[in-house]
């Protein structure tokens, strides 16, 4: 059997795929900047370049600030937790003790009177424990506060 022969199938045109030739069509003119707008050029690419330099050291130095103030946040928070679980503790054995002296009282009268005084150690105490919280979390504000303040404006200082 004899296969029907096919018609050769025009050949495409070659494609340049040197553009260097494609643009060599159009004739760009060559002319020379002359030195003072050289010389202005410099000076800004040199400016530029220093400007990115104190932008990189004060990004550096910026990003160590607030390493350093999240490593104070986290050791203030563990402290004030630490101090939340003492607290806590304490107002634990406090209860027991007042369960365990009502579970000791003869008469109505001595309920009363422990009732009182318990209430009365219960709300001393819950003021201490507040004033401690208070001056815990002032610290914690002013130790993360003030290096961040400090070291965000000495970045920010060396910038400009």
């Amino acid at each position: 059997m004899t296969e029907p022969a096919t018609a050769a199938k025009p050949a495409k045109p070659a494609r340049s795929d040197n553009r260097a030739s494609d643009l060599s069509r159009f004739e760009i003119p060559s002319f020379e900047m002359p030195a003072a707008y050289q010389e202005l050029t410099q000076k800004s690419v040199d400016q530029a370049k220093q400007g990115c330099e104190k932008l990189k050291i004060a990004v550096g130095e910026t990003t160590e600030v607030f390493g350093n103030t999240y490593s104070t946040a986290i050791k203030g928070a563990s402290e004030y937790n630490l101090k939340v679980i003492a607290v806590a503790g304490a107002n634990i054995n406090a209860a027991l003790d007042y369960v365990t002296a009502l579970l000791g009282a003869r008469s109505l009268s001595d309920v009363m009177d422990l009732n009182r005084t318990s209430t009365s150690k219960q709300l001393e105490a819950f003021a201490a424990q507040s004033r401690e919280f208070s001056a815990l979390t002032q610290k914690l504000a002013s130790d993360i506060a003030e290096p961040l303040k400090t070291g965000v404006a000495k970045a920010l200082k060396n910038v400009a």
